[in-house]
């Protein structure tokens, strides 16, 4: 009798072949049905529902990446769960928050915080001389002094905010006197605080006053503080500086600078509103 063959010792051993690549998936098709689903797109693609598909999955583009068509662009929401492109803006624009804009954003020029924008320019003329600001919109003033001088030798010049003649200037000042020493004084409760009393009569910058004020958030309407640093000859060619600093004891916003004389003055005022 002849052996049957041991059909096992020499039948190949094998597997139904499900996969065909790297990174292929088996996905259900029906009840009890599966279909091999193959890796699909490039780099980046996403596996996505697509109910259109026979396995209900597809490979596609991020969505995101789908939106943007240029450099620089980003994505913004218009609303929930909804996204839009919003193109880069010029050269040196910040992205800023509008709300008038789809997205709630726009590109815009960046705030010119810090800025100078002249508010007045004043010639001095007599012994009061009444200088209107309007301080709307900015964070500080400065005041130059131009070539300031008075009609005789050593007159005096003082300063008074919002026209205010009561005691509501309290300052402090370091003085060097023309030809003399130096001290320093803190006249308190005033109706108006000093620059100079030491103003020559020569329109000659060389000799004629000149330096700055700073006026500190001058839209408070409690105390607001200033500092003042002014330079000078006399008649004499005798140098002095002063450098004053205090508080207006305010009830209401700068609107009014008056520049005070013992004679007559004369020179250039300029006021500067700085965001």
């Amino acid at each position: 009798m002849t052996k049957a063959r041991d059909l096992g010792d020499n039948a190949q051993n094998t597997k139904p072949k499900v996969v065909d690549a790297k990174g292929d998936l088996i996905v259900g098709t029906a009840a009890d049905t599966a279909a091999r689903l193959a890796v699909g797109g490039t780099n980046g693609h996403l596996l996505t529902v697509a109910s259109g598909e026979a396995t209900g999955l597809k490979y596609a583009l991020d969505p995101v990446f789908d939106l943007v068509t240029t450099k620089g662009d980003i994505v913004a929401a218009t609303a929930a769960d909804t996204l839009t492109r919003l193109g880069v803006g010029a050269n040196d624009t910040v992205l800023t928050a509008a709300s008038g804009e789809a997205t709630g954003l726009k590109w815009a020029a960046p705030a010119s915080g810090g800025s100078l924008t002249l508010l007045s320019t004043t010639t001095l003329t007599s012994t009061s001389n009444s200088i209107t600001i309007a301080p709307t919109g900015y964070v500080n003033l400065l005041v130059l002094f131009r070539e300031v001088y008075a009609a005789s030798n050593n007159g005096t010049f003082f300063g008074r905010f919002n026209a205010d003649t009561g005691s509501n200037h309290t300052y402090g000042q370091w003085r060097k006197y023309m030809g003399g020493a130096g001290d320093f004084q803190v006249p308190q409760n005033q109706s108006s605080f000093e620059f100079t009393n030491q103003l020559g009569t020569s329109s000659a910058y060389q000799s004629a006053l000149s330096g700055s004020m700073d006026v500190f958030r001058v839209t408070d309407t409690s105390k607001i503080a200033f500092e003042c640093r002014v330079f000078n000859f006399n008649d004499s060619s005798q140098a002095g500086w002063y450098h004053t600093f205090g508080n207006y004891n305010a009830s209401a916003a700068i609107t009014n600078l008056t520049l005070i004389g013992s004679q007559n003055l004369s020179g250039t005022v300029y006021i500067y509103g700085v965001k």
